[in-house]
Formats: structure tokens, sequence, C-alpha cells
């Protein structure tokens, strides 16, 4: 298993971030390029929420680097490309006071 940790967040939190999907796929592809070595072993990527259009850009550049694409791809929390973003069954959180933050998380009344 290899774990992503992007600069800025985590034990990496005192690296600046990068700022763009496209910018972490450019360091990333050629780190995952390495790991998976001669490409023939097979693979699957796990990825959720912003790390959805990640690993989209990243398989990209592998695919086009010529490397073997994974078994499988699970995604999570993260609309089709089709979706418009007011379809989500989910609200904004960005948009959210922390109220209706605590709300949309726990519905329920906490104890």
């Amino acid at each position: 298993m290899l774990a992503v940790q992007l600069p800025g967040r985590g034990k990496r939190i005192d690296e600046a971030f990068l700022r763009s999907a496209t910018s972490v796929a450019e360091a990333l592809a050629p780190v995952l390029a390495y790991a998976l070595g001669d490409g023939t072993a097979p693979y699957i990527v796990v990825c959720h929420s912003m790390g959805c259009l990640v690993a989209f850009e990243t398989l990209m550049r592998l695919r086009v680097a010529g490397m073997r694409m994974p078994q499988k791809l699970f995604l999570s929390c993260m609309l089709a490309p089709d979706f418009e973003t007011e379809a989500a069954p989910w609200r904004r959180n960005g948009e959210l006071s922390d109220a209706e933050f605590r709300e949309e998380l726990y519905p329920s009344p906490l104890p």
C-alpha cells in the first residue's frame, strides 16, 4: 500500500500547499511511476473527495507515459463530471456557518 500525504497537510504541514490538482499530479506521477516499477504488477487506486481529481490527473499522466492503468479505481465523495454541483446529495461545506456544518455532520442533537 502506498499512501499519499500532500504538502501542507499532516506531517508535511510546514511545506507549501500545491495549489491545483494539476500541480499535485505533476509531482505525484513520477513518484508513482517509480513505485510501480516496470508497470506489470496489478494495482488499485482508492481516493476520496479532492483525491478523485488528483487521481484523474495523475492517471492521465501515467497513461501518457505508457504505464499500466489500475485494475480498479474506487472513488468516494465526488460527483461524476456530468452532474451539476447543485445535484449533490450534500451541501457545500465552505458555504455553511459553523452551526450549519455541525448540523450537516450530526443531524440529530448531540448528547
